[in-house]
């Protein structure tokens, strides 16, 4: 969420400060981390004025800067200022990390607004009684940034690209690319190395972490972005993807519809369609062709610079 901020910033440059989260956080201990929370404590306690509201950006993640417990911590200290927070995660998500929904429901009850990018977790945060703080926005994708190809060839054998971990359905996806030799697919793997599990297959290229501009050039070449999910709520993936013109064939889980339809995408609910999706993207260049325009189109609903227009109304 970095590059958001900081357009974010740029756009209202004298209405926002920023404070980023260390990089090394998850390297500190628990006594370097709690003398962090308590030197911004202090920080916002000093600049900060009546009307001024405050925005976490990873609220109920992992890997934030324990932005929950610092929400806690300043309620704790008297800073009575509102707090709006976006949660990432999709409800399974959640609930895999935090066993006990208390945790959960605890956490939000110091939060007067709360952000969520699909409607999965806006009914799940609804029926945990947060509904009247609860407001649903959009993941946004830089279309300036991220385009098709301007005159690319066509692949003489269908492309695929897939992209993430987070909730991804390795092993039917390992049987859906065994099932598919007619196609040739990109593995980006990201942090997560798992070389060893994809053995063996020929018709699969596997990439470690690769930076944003070696990503786009993979993703310009390639003609579908293929998503095989247990839940999401909104993804970086399914909207980077149809910015740069690729067919999403993709699970029909959690939000997904918020982002996809048939006009653009082919919604999958089994191994079989996801099958029978890639078979008929391969063998109709033409329905390929109307889709990817079609995601294209689609793609500037969700655009940064609309984003950041609204952006002044999530903090109401």
């Amino acid at each position: 969420m970095a590059y958001l901020v900081n357009q974010i910033k740029e756009a209202y440059s004298r209405k926002i400060s920023l404070i980023q989260v260390p990089t090394n956080w998850n390297s500190w201990n628990s006594k370097k981390k709690k003398v962090w929370h308590v030197l911004i404590i202090f920080y916002l306690k000093f600049i900060l004025k009546k009307k001024d509201r405050i925005l976490f950006m990873e609220l109920l993640g992992n890997r934030s800067g324990d932005q929950t417990g610092m929400v806690h911590k300043l309620r704790k200290f008297g800073i009575k200022n509102k707090i709006i927070s976006l949660i990432h995660l999709s409800p399974s998500n959640l609930a895999e990390l935090y066993k006990d929904e208390n945790y959960i429901i605890n956490s939000l009850k110091s939060v007067d607004k709360i952000l969520v990018f699909g409607t999965s977790l806006e009914d799940y945060l609804a029926k945990l009684g947060f509904r009247d703080k609860v407001r649903r926005t959009y993941h946004y994708v830089d279309t300036n940034y991220y385009q098709p190809l301007e005159n690319r060839k066509e692949n003489n054998r269908l492309k695929v690209i897939c992209i993430g971990s987070i909730k991804r359905n390795h092993k039917l996806l390992k049987e859906i690319i065994i099932q598919c030799p007619f196609a040739d697919f990109s593995i980006c793997m990201g942090l997560t190395d798992n070389s060893e599990f994809f053995q063996g297959i020929k018709n699969i290229s596997l990439y470690g972490y690769l930076k944003e501009n070696e990503l786009l050039k993979l993703m310009q070449v390639t003609d579908v972005s293929l998503s095989v999910l247990h839940d999401t709520i909104g993804s970086n993936v399914i909207v980077t993807s149809m910015a740069t013109g690729l067919v999403n064939v993709v699970s029909d889980v959690g939000s997904i519809r918020d982002y996809c339809s048939e006009n653009d995408s082919i919604l999958c609910k089994g191994k079989n369609e996801f099958i029978e999706a890639l078979q008929k993207l391969d063998n109709n260049k033409s329905y390929l062709n109307i889709l990817s325009r079609n995601s294209v189109e689609k793609a500037n609903e969700f655009n940064l610079q609309k984003f950041i227009g609204e952006f002044p109304g999530l903090l109401d």
